[in-house]
């Protein structure tokens, strides 16, 4: 399947000078099938080592970290030459070796002095993670400002069109996004179906992969899922590791409840938790990717990272397929259910197309609420842009009734706004309000 990494990844190869290259992201996002991709397409050889499951090769990185002796031990270990230009190295779960990750640094230093030009992508489903505990104990370094970044998050709805062999629809959204012209009502209507199956299924490649072969795709997110809490068992201590799946159990119940304010409450998690016990779990499930954090800001005409309110957050999955598996919804029931299920399962959908835009490891959203009272205004986010701050509210349906997206308008006077809905695309000059639907979000930039 086409992937958003793949011009990334063909960018990085063709730079002639560049540091060794890390690519972050959650387990089963694409990393390894993308990097061989590009590996097979752009080189002679692709020598791949995967520390997961040959934890032999770890020996070699433990003797010496010199670039030429790394090289001849996987030369004799993988009876392959490597040659500089010709052949692709490609460390995969490195955070499994912290000594391999270290002796990155010292391949980038080759490179920065003219010595060698060794070609060598690193990946990892827990980097940033599981590495610190691991890096102590084995007194290994991250190679920090020696490598480049990439980050793959599970496909995004455009994605999911060219995977459909829809990819002439991405760009009609796309060009109407940009012109503030109405689709067709054909298209719009396909693109709005073609939006309520993305919901479901998500965009776990190998998910995407079984439903449009099958169109069974439960089996392979439960499947996702148990990965998951089986990582979380396996790199945190045992008492974190409790809290942190009881914590990410707790995220679905807690989007779906009744309340308009779907602020993340601890006690909800379980009866008398406190954040004194549970943030280093929010923590870690943020950096693994497996959550999205939205904190709350009270400003709107300053950039939000700078406004924030860390004690009042939100927190959404990292993909709507999983969430709507956790919730028990699927193709067959989705229309069943009343417009709160369906605005939370839109929500998450909106903060996972956000997300996937943030190229660093700890990055969170935010969102508007005018003032601490229960019955205050709240924009569902709020982003910077190159208009400054810019709201974004989200209905899940046709109804576009807002007073709270209104009363940001009226205080702040933002230069964009954006409303998102089932609606077809509309420009609204008086207030700079930028209507789009919903299966244009990726477009927002």
């Amino acid at each position: 399947m086409e992937r958003k990494i793949a011009p990334d990844l063909l960018k990085w190869g063709q730079t002639p000078d560049s540091l060794p290259l890390l690519v972050y992201g959650a387990r089963q996002v694409g990393k390894t099938y993308s990097i061989r991709e590009f590996g097979k397409e752009n080189y002679e050889k692709v020598v791949e080592i995967n520390f997961e499951d040959e934890p032999a090769i770890s020996a070699f990185f433990k003797h010496s970290l010199k670039p030429a002796e790394i090289i001849k031990h996987l030369e004799d270990y993988t009876h392959q030459k490597i040659d500089q230009e010709k052949t692709l190295i490609f460390f995969d779960e490195i955070q499994k070796c912290p000594p391999a990750l270290t002796s990155l640094k010292y391949f980038a230093d080759e490179i920065e002095h003219g010595v060698s030009r060794y070609r060598i992508v690193s990946a990892g489903s827990l980097l940033g993670v599981t590495t610190k505990r691991e890096q102590k104990s084995e007194k290994s370094t991250q190679p920090v400002g020696k490598t480049e970044q990439l980050f793959v998050y599970p496909m995004d709805f455009e994605e999911f069109l060219w995977a459909c062999d829809k990819k002439w629809l991405a760009q009609e959204i796309r060009k109407h996004f940009t012109g503030n012209q109405t689709l067709d009502d054909v298209w719009h209507a396909m693109a709005l179906d073609y939006y309520q199956k993305f919901l479901v299924v998500g965009g776990m490649p190998r998910v995407v992969k079984q439903y449009l072969q099958s169109s069974d795709y439960r089996s392979a997110q439960s499947s996702i899922i148990n990965d998951y809490i089986a990582d979380i068992s396996k790199h945190t201590e045992a008492v974190m590791g409790m809290r942190t799946i009881d914590t990410y159990a707790s995220i679905p119940a807690q989007l779906g409840r009744e309340e308009k304010n779907k602020k993340f409450v601890y006690s909800r998690i379980k009866k008398g938790a406190r954040s004194d016990d549970y943030s280093d779990s929010i923590i870690w499930l943020i950096q693994a990717k497996l959550a999205i954090c939205a904190f709350k800001t009270q400003i709107g005409n300053q950039p939000p990272g700078s406004t924030e309110d860390k004690s009042s957050f939100k927190l959404y999955l990292s993909d709507t397929g999983l969430l709507c598996n956790q919730l028990r919804v699927d193709l067959n029931n989705l229309g069943v259910y009343d417009n709160k299920s369906w605005g939370a399962i839109t929500e998450n959908y909106v903060a996972c197309a956000l997300q996937n835009t943030h190229k660093t490891l700890y990055r969170t959203l935010n969102y508007w609420k005018s003032s601490e009272r229960a019955e205050s205004s709240e924009v569902d986010f709020l982003i910077s842009t190159s208009a400054g701050a810019t709201p974004i509210e989200v209905k899940s349906g046709l109804n576009t009734k807002s007073q709270s997206l209104n009363a940001f308008i009226g205080k702040y006077h933002p230069a964009l706004a954006y409303r998102v809905s089932a609606k077809n695309f509309g420009y609204f000059p008086k207030s700079n309000l930028k209507a789009i639907p919903l299966y244009a979000v990726f477009c927002i930039n």
